[in-house]
């Protein structure tokens, strides 16, 4: 029974998405570990300030799919390792000419006849038949984006030449189709190509819609991440319940913003539950769970990615505690020291 239970609720989680293919090519260029590396974020045009909040809005994605490969955000260019410069626009590309079918019916004389691209033997009667094609213009736009890297100089006194700085990788990511709606397609593009970032490769391939229920895709939205005071990616963690390893759990984000606390998990298996006494421990006081996101207290989920909020903590902290019946991470620590370079949206 329970079995069946967990099928149908399978079903209804894929019925629930429609699924569309974008296609994008990928051309990338140099090797470059961004692991432990602080990054910030620039616009490739001068004419497109990092205030701007189409450019803020594109610029998440990337930075936060650089914090699952183990980089790490700065908002002060002074403290930037390398810095990720992003341009993105549609140019209008060449027409193609689409050739549809024209079909008349016409008397069947026992003779085998063309219906809808199929043969079959007719021997009375009408039949429909291809008859002509017409023939119309399809405009293509190609979306497009571009991505920089550039690694800081190692004498400060030369990070303001813009010279100085070196390249160490880019990247250009690209989808022909008949829309020009880059908003759309922009968060696929960037989900496509994230295997290649700091690595040399092409490639040609189709990106379906339904990631949105996928890892990232969730928290990427909220845009939290490049807001939080202190955001610790792939924290390294003393011990899992025994729940937790059951369901192949794991942390993605510990973000500690001003207002709040929030934090990403990642559960391998899916359909989980947690309760409202769910808390961060921190020596003898108690943060209990305020909120979630894609998740609902007693509820349970078939989605692999979820947030629970909790009310703002101390700083200076170096380890916290979450603590719930269903799951708990005990020696979660609030810096980035974790060695092991692995990535679940690949």
């Amino acid at each position: 029974m329970k079995k069946l239970l967990l099928i149908g609720l399978m079903a209804l989680c894929a019925l629930s998405m429609s699924a569309k293919q974008y296609p994008i090519t990928v051309s990338s260029f140099g090797n470059y570990d961004f692991f432990g590396k602080k990054i910030v974020m620039s616009s490739l045009y001068e004419d497109t300030p990092t205030s701007d909040p189409e450019f803020c809005y594109y610029a998440q994605f990337v930075a936060s799919y650089m914090l699952m490969y183990g980089a790490r955000f700065t908002f002060e260019g002074e403290q930037a390792d390398v810095c990720i410069m992003l341009g993105y626009g549609v140019n209008t590309g060449q027409k193609r000419v689409e050739s549809d079918p024209i079909y008349a019916t016409v008397p069947s004389m026992g003779v085998y006849v063309d219906y809808w691209g199929g043969p079959y033997y007719a021997p009375y009667g009408y039949h429909s038949q291809v008859v002509g094609y017409s023939e119309h213009e399809v405009q293509q736009f190609e979306k497009f984006i571009d991505i920089q890297a550039y690694e800081a100089p190692e004498n400060d006194a030369k990070r303001k030449d813009p010279n100085a700085w070196k390249s160490v990788w880019k990247i250009r990511i690209s989808s022909t189709d008949d829309f020009n709606d880059i908003h759309t397609v922009f968060p696929y593009m960037i989900h496509g190509a994230c295997e290649f970032f700091g690595k040399v490769g092409q490639a040609s391939m189709d990106v379906n819609s339904n990631i949105e229920d996928m890892i990232l895709f969730q928290k990427i939205k909220h845009a939290d991440l490049c807001t939080a005071r202190q955001v610790v990616s792939w924290p390294d963690v003393d011990s899992l319940s025994r729940k937790a390893k059951d369901k192949e759990m794991d942390i993605l984000v510990v973000e500690l913003r001003d207002d709040k606390t929030v934090v990403t998990i990642y559960s391998k298996q899916g359909f989980y539950t947690f309760k409202d006494d769910t808390h961060i421990q921190v020596g003898d006081q108690q943060f209990p769970v305020t909120g979630g996101e894609n998740i609902e207290v007693g509820r349970l989920n078939c989605k692999p990615v979820f947030c629970l909020i909790f009310p703002v903590l101390p700083k200076g902290l170096e380890k916290i505690d979450l603590i719930s019946e269903k799951f708990s991470f005990y020696g979660i620590k609030l810096h980035d020291t974790r060695d092991r370079r692995y990535s679940i949206i690949r």
